[in-house]
């Protein structure tokens, strides 16, 4: 015969922890007013919530990194069409530090640019480049990793009661 647990479609999950643990989980869904199954059950999915969440946003800023630094090697072609390189002696390897450096500096001269005049536009379809390889750059600041529950304080400490802020603890008077 089958359980009633395999009946209705759901898995069992052992989970073994400190008792203190325990009684703090029975004390909080006690609290809330609900069993501690569903408590446990709402607070997984919290978390799983806030790590798909987190994927998500590590993917998203994956992606705008990886399209920053496609803009920056436009720059970069954009030098070397642009820009005498002086000495033919010079290897490839070279030829490509002084292009980087030729974008990095155009970057920064639109920097320069736009922090004097805020609501600038390109003129040419370099500074166009440097405005987009910039407004990536602002995108990636942007995107912001989700805050974990250690960020928030909320880590399960086993030696924390519960009651009083430890003396070493930050809130501690």
């Amino acid at each position: 015969m089958a359980s009633k647990t395999a009946r209705s479609g759901r898995v069992d999950f052992l989970l073994r922890m400190d008792p203190k643990f325990k009684s703090r989980i029975i004390k909080a869904a006690k609290q809330d007013g609900v069993s501690v199954t569903d408590w446990l059950l709402d607070g997984i999915e919290h978390l799983l919530a806030v790590h798909d969440a987190e994927v998500a946003a590590g993917k998203r800023k994956a992606d705008i990194e990886r399209r920053r630094d496609l803009k920056f090697w436009e720059i970069v072609v954009a030098m070397a069409g642009a820009v005498p390189l002086g000495d033919i002696t010079l290897s490839k390897a070279d030829v490509q530090i002084e292009l980087e450096e030729l974008a990095t500096a155009a970057i920064a001269k639109w920097r320069e640019r736009t922090a004097t005049f805020h609501h600038a536009e390109p003129r040419t379809p370099l500074e166009r480049l440097c405005k987009e390889h910039e407004d990536l750059e602002a995108e990636l600041e942007g995107a912001q990793r989700l805050d974990t529950f250690y960020d928030e304080g909320l880590a399960y400490d086993p030696d924390d009661d519960g009651d009083e802020p430890e003396p070493d603890d930050e809130t501690w008077e």
